[in-house]
């Protein structure tokens, strides 16, 4: 009987033991992790580096750390935050253009200056790794809408660059934990108190149920309980940044330009017979500059009793420089910030000695490894321009996804006027016959230009001429291209006129063709006059473009130019 009592007294102990075991095993999994884990071990930045934030964006790219100072790479900078600082591998030289100043830094310096004061960065302004150019966000925060903060422990900066969007934030309800992960066994970063923003669901963080990814103000990305940010608002950032608004010297009343090819020395003689011929111009572009060689310089042939004679009748003068003259290797001058302070400083000495009004940049050889040295090019000129009070107009090619380069949307903002080569659409090169420019050609180029560029500063540039095409057909069925001429509009009459050609209305181009056979080929040719004329300059009117400019003085009939005047000017 005794041994029984103890038997059942040791079978209740056991049971109440493995009881308790059981209990404390299920409080032990239901409880929420007590372990904390340090952020450096999740962020891992090495000594002498600085982790990223980047409009809540945990950036894969650190910053460098050197004496309290952050400095943030080149290409992120660039992308991020400025696109107005321009880096030259070849001088070591960092460039800053602002609408007044272009700032050069070199190397190892500290001092810049700006609006004409020495300034003391007070450290280097930027710094190079492993052949990497990284500059100081202080210094950038002087030109680019950039807020930042710096955070210790590890080094950590939380970087705004876009104060446009709305970012979901909150103020968490009540004291809670910031977890690595979505779950209450997950190691504890940080703590928060009720009250402390956060920024919710940043982007890269996975869902779980019951919690919510955030990112907290002093740069710690994790998870807290869903509970805690109901109450989130979305909201854009605070900033004191203000976007610089580039002076620009755009005219009142509508821009009537026509370009004037010349290929030597004329005089007033030239210009008075130019524009007797050509009521209602108000711009004349002469071809006077050419580049010549790949260290900036340039022939001339201006004449300073062509622009007097010009500016006795009230008409400006803007020469035009090209570089189709002779092969030019646009990137080995562009690339270079002394080539490239040779060709503007020539230009800018040249219209002032002649008295010139205005540049019309005419580079039409730029590709896609020259174009961002080109539009370095193109913002130091508008700051010389702007400080002589010469206008500045860049010809354009209709904008098409495989010349974005040109980067429209620069232009619109540092030139005063963007003018479009709206013909071409076909060309002596072309794989088929086609028009110079259909309507359509004409009707995207103001489209697609106004998408970039104030509508205010855009000059749509239409043809005075065609192409005479000569096909054939070979035995295969195929069509071949044997020949093909430009004519002006007069020529191109003679020539339908002469070979008895029946002219039709063609509704899709919105121009008259003409088609006839001789000795075995075909021609073909779609033809410029007053009523192709009249439809392209009503759709450079409803897209209120800033003016016309033509290619080239000329090459029109004499009828032309009424209607330039009756359907545009007024």
């Amino acid at each position: 009987m005794k041994q029984k009592i103890i038997v059942k007294i040791m079978g209740a102990i056991v049971f109440l033991s493995l009881g308790a075991l059981v209990g404390l095993w299920v409080f032990d999994y239901m409880a929420p992790s007590k372990e904390r884990v340090d952020l450096q071990e999740i962020y891992n930045v090495p000594k002498g580096e600085t982790k990223l934030f980047i409009n809540d964006k945990e950036w894969d790219k650190n910053g460098i750390y050197i004496d309290g100072e952050v400095y943030v790479d080149y290409e992120t900078v660039k992308k991020e935050f400025t696109e107005n600082i321009y880096y030259d591998p070849n001088e070591k030289l960092v460039i800053v253009t602002t609408d007044k100043d272009n700032i050069h830094v070199n190397a190892d310096s500290s001092l810049y200056t700006l609006n004409g004061v020495e300034k003391d960065f007070g450290k280097k302004i930027f710094t190079v790794k492993n052949n990497e150019i990284f500059l100081g966000l202080d210094f950038i925060s002087d030109f680019g809408k950039v807020e930042y903060e710096l955070y210790d422990n590890p080094s950590r900066a939380m970087i705004y660059s876009d104060f446009e969007t709305e970012f979901l934030s909150a103020a968490v309800s009540e004291d809670t934990l910031v977890r690595v992960k979505g779950d209450k066994k997950s190691e504890i970063i940080c703590d928060l108190k009720s009250g402390d923003k956060v920024h919710v669901k940043a982007e890269g963080m996975e869902l779980a149920k019951g919690y919510v990814g955030v990112l907290t103000m002093d740069g710690v990305m994790g998870y807290v309980k869903e509970e805690t940010v109901k109450d989130s608002v979305y909201e854009k950032m605070n900033t004191d940044y203000k976007e610089v608004e580039y002076e620009s010297l755009t005219k009142d009343g509508k821009i009537n330009l026509t370009w004037h090819a010349v290929y030597s020395e004329v005089g007033k003689g030239t210009i008075n017979e130019l524009l007797d011929n050509s009521p209602g111009v108000n711009v004349v572009s002469p071809t006077w500059f050419r580049l010549t060689d790949e260290e900036g310089n340039f022939s001339s042939i201006a004449n300073k009793e062509y622009v007097e004679a010009a500016h006795n009748r009230n008409v400006e003068v803007w020469a035009l420089i090209s570089d189709v003259e002779k092969k030019i290797d646009t990137y080995n001058l562009f690339s270079h910030t002394k080539k490239r302070r040779v060709l503007i400083e020539g230009l800018i000495n040249k219209v002032k000695e002649y008295n010139i009004d205005g540049i019309n940049i005419d580079f039409e050889t730029i590709n896609s490894k020259s174009a961002p040295h080109y539009i370095q090019f193109l913002r130091e000129l508008s700051v010389e321009c702007r400080k002589e009070k010469i206008i500045l107009s860049v010809d354009s090619y209709v904008p098409m996804a495989f010349n974005e380069f040109y980067r429209r949307d620069i232009q619109g903002k540092i030139v005063d006027y963007v003018v479009v080569m709206a013909y071409d659409e076909h060309y002596s090169g072309s794989a088929q016959s086609g028009s110079v420019s259909s309507i359509s050609w004409v009707t995207n180029a103001v489209n697609n230009t106004k998408k970039k560029v104030p509508a205010g500063k855009i000059i749509i540039g239409i043809p005075f001429y065609a192409r005479l095409w000569e096909e054939k057909r070979n035995t295969d069925g195929s069509i071949e291209i044997v020949s093909v001429q430009s004519l002006s509009m007069e020529t191109a009459n003679e020539t339908v006129s002469k070979n008895s050609a029946t002219i039709v209305y063609n509704e899709e181009t919105g121009q008259d063709y003409a088609q006839y056979e001789k000795n075995g080929s075909v021609y073909k040719i779609w033809l410029e006059n007053a009523k192709s004329i009249k439809n392209k300059l009503a759709a450079i009117k409803e897209g209120e473009c800033g003016g016309v400019a033509s290619w080239r003085a000329g090459f029109e009939t004499e009828d032309i130019w009424e209607v330039i005047n009756e359907e545009y000017m007024k």
